[in-house]
């Protein structure tokens, strides 16, 4: 009798916490940001899961900068919306618990920023007012642009798209206030190499790059500089040479500057991809591949 008793008080407190009312309005269990990223500008594709809601008539999503060609929609179809000052209103009217999923997507340069000439970098950052589980990005840097310095923070993982290279991040939750900042920087490619050898070399640099950062911690700050497509470019010519080159010539093949050569050269000795000897007044350039 006393083992019954106490199994029924168990269920009763298990029932109550279940019926306990959630302590926000809802909660977001999925919140996927799909982007494209073009010179200056990007596309963004936000699919958003609520939960725990409820009643719920309207949705805010916060922005910073304008937003250009705005579409909310579900699987229905579109949901009426409206802009009010760095507001974006969202006529969702929810009954219940069960799980709903709508997309918002637009344009936008505000999130984008030129550091100097041709040079680009994208830094959104993300908050939420409320808990969030399964919070991703996923970024695609198109076959005519180059990923360059900062990359932050280390993303989870990178695959190649037919001719474009994918940077995506993952967290499994973000606390309510929590920030999440990205940091990316891109280029037009100026390589005249073939695109498609390119994305496979920023694959295998960018992952060359993750693994070497678990190795390193924090000794050594991110090189602004950094530029993946200059690398390519330089290790072509020391493959055109047969894997040996002076460094004088490769500073004539590649048209580079002296001092652009020895930076790159000194990056990738660092990271043990090519080898120099003193040869004369110069270097003699040996790949390490």
């Amino acid at each position: 009798m006393g083992n019954t008793s106490g199994a029924m008080l168990a269920w009763i407190l298990v029932a109550a916490l279940l019926l306990q009312p959630s302590a926000y309005p809802y909660e977001i269990s999925g919140y996927t940001v799909t982007i494209s990223i073009s010179e200056g500008k990007v596309h963004e594709r936000i699919d958003i899961t609520l939960t725990d809601y409820d009643s719920m008539d309207i949705f805010e999503y916060s922005f910073l900068y304008p937003l250009e060609n705005l579409r909310v929609y579900d699987s229905r179809g579109n949901i009426d919306h409206e802009i009010r000052s760095d507001l974006l209103l969202c006529y969702v009217d929810l009954q219940g618990y069960n799980p709903y999923t709508f997309t918002i997507e637009f344009d936008t340069s505000g999130y984008v920023s030129q550091v100097k000439e041709g040079k680009w970098v994208f830094s959104p950052i993300f908050q939420f007012s409320v808990p969030v589980e399964n919070f991703s990005i996923e970024i695609t840097i198109p076959q005519d642009m180059a990923v360059v310095s900062p990359i932050y923070p280390t993303p989870t993982s990178f695959y190649s798209y037919k001719e474009s290279l994918v940077v995506k991040w993952k967290k499994e939750t973000l606390e309510e206030g929590e920030e999440f900042l990205v940091l990316l920087g891109y280029k037009p490619v100026t390589s005249p190499a073939s695109n498609r050898t390119l994305i496979y070399y920023v694959f295998a640099a960018a992952f060359l790059a993750f693994i070497s950062g678990l190795y390193l911690g924090r000794r050594e700050k991110p090189r602004p500089e950094y530029v993946v497509a200059d690398e390519k470019v330089v290790l072509d010519a020391v493959r055109k040479a047969g894997g040996e080159i002076i460094q004088s010539d490769l500073v004539r093949n590649t048209g580079f500057s002296k001092a652009k050569v020895s930076k790159v050269l000194s990056e990738l000795e660092d990271r043990k991809i090519i080898r120099k000897e003193k040869y004369k007044r110069s270097n003699l350039i040996f790949l390490e591949e």
